[in-house]
């Protein structure tokens, strides 16, 4: 296996167990409540948020929740019943900014997934979980230059918490993981 490959597996190990002891458990606790009480779950991010937002509104939809992607053609209405999960590394993100404002504005509520809990759309959530990304302990993962990397590793927190809160949401609506497989998609 190639020595680059190697340090970032390694990289990105140490970062998860970090970020594991950084976990905003009282926001991570409001953005459950407002999953579990919410009619449908919609979900929105531009770029790699934008696909972590799609693997969120799968493991959702297979745990029994309503759930959309933001700008689907085949989305519901939303309403004040809602839950707007918007993922934004930076958490200023245009488009991402404007699907909150316009959530909120329909008296929704929002749940922000970012590194920047001081950024604009932390600001407009009822709940802001912060995720790390690249920073002094992690500036070049492997050598690709601190934006590029920053990027990156967000994306990977964000997976890695989506997986775990999919754990955790499977515990908390009393469901075993067979039934997640009996909502698993058929044409693929």
């Amino acid at each position: 296996m190639s020595e680059r490959i190697e340090l970032a597996i390694d990289e990105i190990a140490k970062m998860l167990k970090e970020q594991r002891a950084k976990i905003p458990h009282e926001q991570v606790d409001i953005a459950i409540q407002l999953l579990m009480a919410s009619r449908s779950v919609f979900v929105t991010g531009a770029g790699g948020s934008g696909l972590i937002s799609r693997f969120l509104a799968m493991r959702l939809i297979q745990l029994g929740f309503g759930a959309g992607i933001v700008g689907d053609q085949t989305a519901r209405p939303f309403t004040r019943k809602d839950v707007l999960i918007a993922i934004s590394h930076t958490g200023e993100t245009v488009s991402t900014i404007s699907f909150a404002q316009q959530a909120k504005q329909l008296g929704g509520r929002i749940i922000a997934i970012t590194s920047n809990v001081n950024s604009s759309l932390a600001k407009l959530a009822d709940s802001a979980v912060e995720l790390a990304a690249g920073d002094e302990g992690y500036p070049n993962l492997a050598g690709l230059g601190e934006r590029f990397s920053s990027g990156m590793l967000f994306e990977v927190n964000a997976l890695a918490f989506i997986v775990a809160l999919t754990v955790e949401l499977l515990a908390r609506t009393g469901q075993e993981a067979r039934e997640l497989e009996k909502r698993h998609a058929t044409l693929e």
